[in-house]
């Protein structure tokens, strides 16, 4: 009998414990091979190719039985933009002083989908970083008037901050410089940036369209609604505007190399610039399913896996390109694979032999590369049942699959106790978690996760780390691929680094379906005590 009991609690306590699927590095290539396909004409918010792109993830989350969860009765949760564009009958320019500068040749001129045409100048004030941030310190308005100015800013962010906070902070500028009455803002480019991404690069795509969320009428929603004039201006031109400021561009970006602290002073010379824009309505969807938690308590909890579906479509022909060059951003990292990695995930929940005990979500987001734009909408407008409310979200967004991986980059990984899940999770697959390579990157900030972190929610991304050959294939990407005709299936994939990512996507939302706390934000973090100051916190 004592054994026949023991036996019993044995089977009982295997039984309590889901049995891990197996995933497949086929299923994944298939998935990847289908988004990155030329016929989806790289996958822009907005079109046919995207709209193409959401009904093959719909009929994958059909088939998997996921219940489900967008508008009611839908997979599809709708999302309307305003879209956006240069008007090419008006030439647009930035003005410094006197000296009158075509668009792309040195600046880039800003568009604004509530400022139709544009036309106007002020005075300038150099406010440093634009930072402001009573915990740290920071506040770099203090002494300076910018009403009715143009504020003007570095692309940088301080050494001494951790890096997603300090991400964080220099993606708050635009609502600095409102909150203080100024109507624009420019940014300077450095040279430390100059070496990540060319200025020269970036204005290959100044004049794509460009979308923001619409309200219940129709109208562009704008964080910083107030600011008429923007754009960006090179190193190269950054010289012209600090003549008779008593100060210099090489002294600033001294200034920046060394780490020392910015002086900030009113500029001699006005900004102006002549722009128009023309607008448009268009809508989009995410696409989201659901497998159903089998607590029937904590099935009213929901963690949430996110993958932008969204890549940036096809450019338009330039005069230096060649016959039969290739147009099309097809996207298959960026991020055909971690969509497919995130089906592959939800498929061992669907056939795994016990559900788990909160309810988990999957959505495919729209808008990513418009500005985390799907991600936004649904962080305000979650579509679960009534009563329902979501605990923590894991976002899948670009993993580099071009090499076998031995640890990963968790971003947000200080701040709550999804960590713990994480670390779990990773050990079971053989690798380890490591600090960002590339804080300068300021990715915390750049993907989806972000937007549900701004809304109080725990909240974290990862990619393939470093380790190994890890950092010189990422490099590589970044270099020659990311946002690049480039990204497609001619890469050297290696689809089984696929097979361990989802597994591993799967392994950590399992451990945060099946714990029996939810994620809570830790006392001492940054992001748990500015965004959601009155929620639980957890000791570290």
């Amino acid at each position: 009998m004592r054994f026949l009991a023991a036996a019993l609690v044995a089977l009982s306590a295997t039984s309590a414990i889901a049995e891990v699927p197996s995933f497949s590095a086929d299923r994944i290539e298939a998935d990847v091979a289908f988004l990155a396909d030329d016929a989806l004409e790289g996958r822009e918010a907005g079109t046919r190719g995207y709209d193409l792109a959401a009904l093959f993830v719909e009929s994958r989350m059909r088939a998997l039985g996921l219940k489900p969860s967008g508008d009611p009765g839908s997979y599809l949760q709708k999302v309307n933009f305003v879209r956006y564009r240069e008007n090419e009958d008006v030439a647009r320019t930035m003005t410094i002083g006197d000296k009158v500068i075509e668009n792309r040749d040195g600046v880039l001129v800003g568009s604004s989908p509530l400022h139709l045409d544009i036309d106007g100048s002020a005075p300038a004030v150099f406010v440093g970083r634009g930072l402001v941030d009573p915990t740290f310190g920071y506040d770099d308005y203090e002494g300076l008037d910018v009403e009715g100015k143009i504020v003007v800013t570095v692309q940088d962010i301080p050494e001494e901050l951790p890096a997603d906070v300090a991400a964080h902070l220099r993606n708050s500028t635009s609502v600095n410089a409102a909150k203080r009455g100024a109507i624009g803002m420019v940014s300077l480019w450095t040279p430390a940036r100059e070496k990540r991404f060319a200025f020269e690069r970036m204005t290959k795509g100044g004049g794509r369209d460009r979308m923001t969320l619409a309200d219940a009428d129709g109208k562009a929603v704008e964080r910083a609604p107030e600011l008429v004039i923007g754009g960006v201006i090179s190193g190269d031109t950054a010289p012209l505007l600090f003549e008779g400021s008593g100060h210099t561009w090489d002294e600033i970006v001294e200034a920046l190399e060394k780490g020392t602290e910015l002086p900030r002073f009113a500029l001699s010379k006005s900004i102006g610039t002549r722009a128009a824009t023309l607008v448009e309505p268009v809508s989009s969807h995410n696409v989201i399913g659901m497998i159903e938690g089998s607590d029937p308590v904590l099935k009213n909890e929901v963690v949430l896996l996110t993958a932008h579906l969204d890549h940036l479509g096809v450019r338009e022909r330039r005069e230096d390109d060649e016959e039969g060059a290739d147009l099309i951003f097809n996207g298959a990292m960026d991020n055909a694979s971690g969509v497919a990695t995130m089906l592959e995930a939800a498929r061992a929940f669907a056939t795994s032999d016990k559900r788990p005990r909160r309810s988990v979500a999957f959505a495919a987001l729209t808008g990513e590369e418009k500005g985390l734009l799907g991600a936004e909408h649904l962080a305000s407008n979650l579509p679960f049942d009534e009563g329902m409310k979501l605990v923590g979200t894991v976002n899948l967004d670009m993993p580099i699959l071009t090499y076998d991986y031995d640890d990963i980059v968790v971003y947000g990984a200080d701040h709550s106790t999804l960590i713990k899940a994480v670390e779990k999770a990773v050990a079971e697959v053989g690798v380890k978690v490591v600090p960002d390579p590339q804080p300068q990157q300021g990715f915390f900030v750049r993907s989806d996760h972000y937007r549900f972190v701004q809304k109080g929610y725990p909240a974290v991304s990862f990619d393939p780390g470093p380790g190994g050959d890890g950092a010189e294939k990422s490099e590589d990407f970044l270099e020659h691929h990311y946002h690049e005709e480039s990204d497609d299936m001619s890469l050297p994939i290696d689809w089984e680094a696929g097979a361990k990512f989802a597994r591993m996507n799967y392994l950590i939302a399992r451990e945060m379906a099946d714990a029996d706390e939810a994620p809570l934000w830790y006392a001492d973090s940054f992001f748990g005590n500015a965004v959601a100051p009155d929620a639980p916190k957890a000791e570290r």
